[in-house]
């Protein structure tokens, strides 16, 4: 039987999130999903971003959330 992996959409890179394998922040794909962007839409904004990296990275922004917040809050001041 094969070994199934669990793919990893995510990084941590840089002190920050990062899509995995890209130069596109987790927030850059957060901020257009907030600003009410499709996931197809994004993938049009962003060029090097598949489909499958939109959805697989979502469910990992939501588990950075409040980390991600309370850094951004403490950056833009």
């Amino acid at each position: 039987m094969p070994v199934v992996t669990a793919k990893s959409y995510v990084e941590y890179r840089q002190d920050a999130y990062w899509v995995a394998g890209t130069r596109i922040s987790l927030d850059s794909i957060v901020y257009a999903f907030r600003k009410g962007l499709s996931p197809e839409s994004i993938v049009h904004s962003f060029l090097l971003l598949r489909l499958e990296q939109v959805y697989g990275a979502m469910p990992s922004a939501s588990r950075f959330s409040s980390r991600r917040n309370a850094f951004a809050s403490t950056r833009f001041i």
